[in-house]
């Protein structure tokens, strides 16, 4: 067992998506990070150049059984413990046992499945049938012609949830009677209520057998034979928590009894529809009415008026930022702060997703920010507090956030910076005309309650840019699927390097919209341009 696990582990390498994901943790923490087998040979590394001559070394577990050894070394070649390197241990090492844990129940799932290839072929074409169909009523004929041909039963029945009444509603059926229309069947005492609230499958061989929460009769006969009897199998309609209905199957045609593998199949073809039930219920709602659109454009409107309207007024500064999402909302922000002692805080964040919930998580991001603000608190506490504070929504909702905060001094000229897994800046160099970068060593805000930030700061000279910006804008690919990239960027502020700051900022945006010509906007796109003027 133990070298199954260590071939899903070597498997999981060969996943591109899972290999870049694993490397941006790496990037953001700055440190060398390689995962190598029982026989002590490489399975992914991301060293740039690094020998792991220093190292920390975390046993790969799972079930108790060691499969192989995560190794992390700074950058720098120091074999000092930092807290950062546990933080990204345990980040990577949760990681390794969720996606192995998936693999092997997929592979296990499969293998069951492959055993009987014309359920496959069934399982593909009911799949293929619904792809395209947004109608419930022909969802339901569909399903129910593909069941009772897959199962060689006489009944089938679909009944859906309604959830005010707290009732099932009988919505299409096969060999029942005629005189059987939108028939109700309580949630309580029932087999199909005893199913959807439990949400797992259910195979009744005898009415003997039947759970103490379905109520039988004076006879001794389950109250709803008259409409369907026993042996017979249901199964649950749902996606994740949502309740969505029951799908009922008796009487086999050649009078065998159900079995499990029967109850398997009625599952796996209950999950497939329930898909295509809840796109379909949603569609319906959304049929003949604007109200949805006109919901998100008060939403669009009220999270614009959260971001800044102008740039604070400051000495020796000229500062302008915008943000353009990818849909009606977002999840990218950005705003100043100019406290008491003539101190500029510039902050650039985004949040996981482009959903309502994004937005909602931004909304919640800029409040918590600002109270943390007002206690005049370091760069790195901040972030630290700022976390703190946000860790427990963000880890309830499975969002996270990547912030750069930047504090300037116009007095000084110094600027210090912090980073939570966020982009690096862009600074060009007047003296130069060189681009360099401004990065920190931090973690995504959300994956864990304590993490601590790295705090640094660099002088800034008259004539000097920072521009700090979304992934959105670096990410953005063209037709031929060409990414927008960070050289771009940079040679596009080195152009324009004598405009304002809101010049630079049009002229960003402009020639990221000729790049990607027709392409849909995936991301949302947001810049600040901060340019030293005196």
């Amino acid at each position: 067992m133990a070298l199954e696990y260590e071939n899903i582990l070597k498997d999981l390498f060969e996943k591109d998506e899972f290999v870049r994901f694993l490397d941006s943790i790496c990037k953001t923490t700055r440190l060398a990070a390689k995962i190598v087998d029982t026989k002590a040979s490489s399975v992914w590394e991301y060293s740039r150049r690094h020998t792991f001559e220093k190292k920390h070394v975390f046993p790969v577990c799972y079930e108790e059984k060691t499969i192989g050894e995560l190794w992390l070394s700074h950058e720098a070649g120091k074999i000092r413990k930092t807290r950062i390197v546990d933080q990204t241990a345990q980040v990577i090492l949760s990681i390794l046992e969720m996606e192995i844990y998936r693999e092997y129940e997929l592979n296990s799932l499969s293998e069951e499945i492959l055993e009987k290839y014309e359920e496959v072929n069934l399982l593909y074409d009911i799949s293929e049938s619904l792809g395209a169909i947004f109608e419930l009523g022909l969802i339901y004929e569909i399903l129910l012609d593909e069941i009772v041909r897959a199962l060689n039963v006489e009944k089938a029945s679909i009944l859906s949830y309604d959830k005010g009444n707290k009732r099932l509603v009988l919505e299409a059926s096969r060999g029942l009677p005629e005189e059987v229309v939108k028939i109700v069947v309580p949630v309580q005492n029932t087999i199909s209520g005893y199913v959807l609230q439990r949400g797992e499958p259910l195979l009744v061989d005898d009415v003997k057998n039947l759970p103490n929460d379905v109520q039988l009769n004076e006879n001794g006969q389950y109250s709803g034979s008259q409409f369907i009897s026993v042996p017979m199998i249901c199964s649950p309609v749902k996606v994740k928590n949502e309740k969505i209905g029951i799908i009922n199957v008796t009487d086999k045609k050649n009078g065998r009894p159900f079995s499990t593998n029967d109850l398997k199949l009625l599952n796996t073809i209950s999950s497939i529809a329930a898909i295509s039930i809840y796109n379909a219920r949603l569609i319906e709602e959304l049929k003949g009415t604007d109200r949805v659109k006109h919901e998100l454009e008060i939403a669009e409107t009220i999270q614009k008026s959260l971001l800044p309207s102008r740039p604070p007024v400051a000495t020796g500064l000229d500062i302008y930022g915008a943000c353009k999402t990818a849909k009606n909302v977002g999840g990218d922000y950005f705003d100043y702060f100019k406290n008491e002692e003539g101190l500029v805080d510039i902050i650039i964040a985004d949040v996981s997703g482009h959903s309502i919930g994004s937005a909602l998580m931004m909304a919640i991001f800029r409040s918590v920010l600002r109270s943390v603000f007002q206690q005049k608190n370091s760069v790195s506490d901040i972030l630290y507090q700022t976390n703190k504070l946000l860790f427990p929504d963000l880890d309830n909702a499975g969002l996270f956030i990547s912030a750069f905060l930047g504090q300037y001094n116009p007095q000084t000229r110094w600027f210090t910076y912090g980073n939570a897994g966020h982009p690096p800046l862009l600074v060009y160099k007047a003296a130069t005309r060189t681009i360099i970068e401004l990065d920190a060593e931090g973690m995504i805000i959300g994956i864990l309650d304590q993490v601590d930030f790295e705090e640094k700061n660099i002088r800034l000279d008259v004539g000097d840019i920072v521009v700090f910006y979304t992934d959105g804008i670096i990410e953005a690919v063209n037709p031929f699927k060409e990414q927008f990239g960070q050289g771009r960027l940079a040679e596009i502020i080195k152009i324009f390097y004598k405009e304002s700051a809101e010049e630079i900022v049009k002229h960003l945006y402009n020639q990221l919209d000729i790049f990607v010509q027709r392409n849909e906007q995936e991301d949302d796109v947001t810049v600040i341009v901060v340019k030293i003027v005196q």
